[in-house]
């Protein structure tokens, strides 16, 4: 749920983690075109697939082409997937192994001691850093870590310190409270994403974010 917004502001305040640290290099932004849900997203990016529908239990290796982890598994790479959410949330379970992944990462495979978010009944992104940074010790590896609680509804107890001076490249409205929730928790994980950038492995790591669609907000002004 990360997209462009009208004001530039809000975005670089996002990735100001990643602008100022010293070792991330290269730095690009771009924008692409995003068509429905979050598996779309995912199927989009992964499988260069933008389906009309989806029925998650026909969702093979045949189905859905050539996509990525296989691509990587055949030039040698180890393929992990990771996401705080269940399992049974659109059957990742199920169709992720598809794709080709060699280990997948689900709330049910992970033991963690955590208490989960208040978002959803699933690991916050902040506490799955150390998963991320152990698979990523090998030489030849791909890692697609699909995050949860940067999403609606946006919930303030998921911030582990909030800061209303992000909030202020927008409007000062009685709807503000929601958007400053979404800057902090993007924020917060865009902080995660460049501590990363402090381990020897990460050198020469391409890294690629993507959103897998726009934001999502109850109100229309909102949106627009």
């Amino acid at each position: 749920a990360w997209g462009m917004p009208h004001d530039a502001r809000v975005l670089e305040k996002q990735i100001e983690p990643l602008r100022t640290h010293k070792n991330i290099k290269n730095l690009v932004l771009t924008s692409v075109y995003a068509k429905g849900a979050t598996a779309a997203g995912e199927l989009r990016e992964l499988c260069s697939v933008i389906p009309t529908r989806l029925n998650f239990r026909k969702l093979t290796a045949s189905t859905v082409g050539d996509c990525l982890p296989a691509k990587f598994n055949n030039m040698g790479y180890t393929t992990s997937a990771i996401h705080g959410a269940h399992g049974k949330m659109y059957n990742r379970a199920v169709w992720w192994p598809a794709l080709g992944f060699d280990k997948v990462f689900l709330r049910e495979t992970m033991p963690l001691k955590e208490v989960t978010c208040h978002s959803f009944p699933g690991y916050c992104d902040r506490t799955l850093l150390p998963l991320v940074e152990q698979r990523l010790q090998k030489d030849k590896v791909f890692v697609y870590w699909m995050t949860l609680n940067t999403h609606m509804p946006y919930d303030s107890r998921d911030v582990i310190s909030y800061r209303k001076d992000l909030c202020s490249p927008m409007n000062d409205t009685e709807s503000s409270t929601i958007l400053c929730n979404y800057q902090n928790l993007h924020t917060q994980f865009f902080e995660g994403l460049a501590s990363l950038a402090n381990i020897e492995e990460m050198k020469g790591v391409d890294v690629l974010i993507v959103g897998d669609h726009p934001p999502i907000f109850d109100d229309q002004v909102l949106r627009d």
